[in-house]
């Protein structure tokens, strides 16, 4: 089905992959969200990624909709693979078992691809939500990623929209099978969320052109227990993500591409150590890449570092400016506008 509830030829076929490990607790969630589409999934796949609890029963439960493949626990990656290689859809969409996606997803996924039959690849939009105090925003102001969009579809270039915080969300990707068995899928041994990334940059690197939905079409929920995302990444992981990706962008040509990206990145990572109050670590950072950063951010940094106090103290001054006026008022607009249906795009 369309968007607008109108019965349509599907122009291609759809796979769901969801990894599971211990899951128990919200699966069934994740997958009422992805049985409710308006644009039905064409198969839904559940790795359960060697869960001890009740995971197993949970989906089994669903029956026939929903392919149940149990591994030995081998991490996010090899369970996302899994499903991947499992899969018999030209297409394939992911979701991890404790977020949940808007009814539309997929319909207004796949009428943005007919619009745009060059795309491999589409992200959208998503809410982060703190659901148990009744609290979401967007990740990105619909408004802003529509201006950025320029009354397109697609981004040119996939590095400038991830700068602009647009780069996409693992459950709200819709990626063509075929690349992302040409790409090697998600690497094994990385994790905060960099598997996810990793895999990004290197479709990026030979497909540009990204296609992005300015309207939320899932939910991220961020107070699930033992959750990883949030954390910042530990300093020598960092460092290796980013150097091997240097590496790879030159071996694509795409260096100038890429280079803006790390020192966004960079720049970031140091921020927020520095907020943290590790001024070792940031001197490594700051050392280690002293050749992206830009020079007025490196002298800021050295003076923040001279005057640890200094620093503590702006950088609670910060985040209390922030917190009442950017993530309240986010908040609360969201919150005040959430019973509004989204745009029709179709």
């Amino acid at each position: 089905m369309t968007s607008n509830g109108k019965n349509c030829e599907k122009p291609f076929n759809i796979s769901v992959v969801i990894a599971a490990f211990n899951a128990a607790g919200f699966i069934n969630r994740a997958l009422k969200s992805v049985l409710d589409q308006t644009r039905p999934a064409d198969e839904v796949i559940v790795v359960d990624d060697g869960s001890t609890d009740e995971t197993a029963a949970k989906i089994q439960a669903w029956g026939p909709p929903v392919r149940y493949i149990f591994q030995k626990n081998a991490g996010v990656s090899a369970a996302r693979n899994t499903g991947i290689q499992s899969a018999r859809g030209d297409w394939v969409a992911f979701l991890d078992a404790d977020d949940e996606w808007s009814n539309e997803k997929l319909a207004r996924q796949a009428a943005l691809l007919e619009r745009n039959p060059q795309l491999v690849w589409t992200g959208a939009n998503y809410l982060r939500c703190l659901c148990e105090e009744n609290q979401q925003a967007p990740a990105i102001e619909p408004a802003k990623v529509r201006q950025l969009l320029r009354k397109r579809d697609y981004f040119d270039q996939y590095f400038q929209a991830f700068i602009r915080q647009a780069g996409g969300w693992t459950g709200t990707m819709l990626i063509k099978r075929d690349i992302l068995i040409a790409m090697g899928g998600f690497q094994h041994g990385l994790y905060h969320g960099q598997e996810d990334t990793d895999l990004w940059w290197r479709i990026a690197y030979r497909y540009a052109q990204f296609g992005y939905d300015s309207e939320p079409l899932a939910v991220y929920h961020l107070n699930i227990p033992g959750s990883l995302t949030e954390k910042r990444i530990p300093l020598d992981i960092y460092i290796q993500l980013i150097e091997r990706h240097l590496q790879l962008s030159r071996q694509e040509n795409r260096y100038q591409d890429f280079q803006p990206v790390a020192r966004y990145l960079v720049s970031r990572w140091i921020r927020g150590a520095l907020f943290d109050n590790d001024l070792e670590d940031v001197r490594r950072m700051m050392t280690h890449f002293d050749r992206l950063l830009e020079p007025a951010f490196k002298t800021i940094m050295r003076v923040l570092i001279f005057s640890p106090k200094m620093s503590r103290a702006i950088c609670r001054a910060l985040s209390a400016i922030n917190r009442k006026f950017h993530l309240r008022r986010q908040l609360n607009r969201r919150i005040n506008n959430e019973s509004k249906p989204p745009e029709n795009h179709g």
